[in-house]
């Protein structure tokens, strides 16, 4: 899977009570990829329902950065911000295929991701610069994923 994005935003805002009003350029752009990979194991039911599993490796990658230009009355301070994760780990996923036709069946799926990830942020603010690292493990549930497929 890929994921581009690319925006501008411009934002006004004044602060109540008062007649300043504070704007602010922001741009913002990402990229990110996953690649997946599934072994699935059918046990047959009966002769129109299918049991499934399987599970496989992934890994992603995302990187965006925004910037920024607030201007409060008149000086102008740049923002920037840098966010780079990788994360890798095992999806886990049980369902069920119901034959209605001979070429065509629905499906259900619901499964589970075991998952390491790891963020790298950096913000740039006037003359501060802040860093900093995440590293976690997260176990998470996936959707619930119904189809239609026709085989030909």
């Amino acid at each position: 899977m890929l994921e581009f994005s690319d925006s501008d935003a411009e934002v006004s805002s004044n602060l109540i009570d008062t007649v300043s009003v504070n704007t602010s350029k922001i741009n913002s752009s990402s990229f990110g990829i996953t690649v997946n990979s599934q072994y699935i194991r059918y046990v047959k039911g009966t002769d129109d329902i299918s049991f499934f599993a399987g599970g496989g490796p992934f890994i992603s990658y995302s990187t965006t950065t925004s910037n920024a230009e607030i201007r409060e009355k008149e000086p102008i301070e740049k923002y920037k911000r840098t966010d780079d994760s990788y994360s890798l780990g095992v999806d886990l996923l049980l369902g069920i295929e119901w034959w209605f036709h001979k070429y065509m069946s629905l499906s259900a799926e619901y499964g589970m991701k075991f998952m390491y990830r790891s963020r790298d942020s950096m913000v740039e603010q006037g003359v501060l610069r802040k860093e900093s690292t995440e590293n976690y493990f997260s176990i998470t549930a996936n959707s619930i994923n119904f189809g239609i497929t026709v085989y030909f």
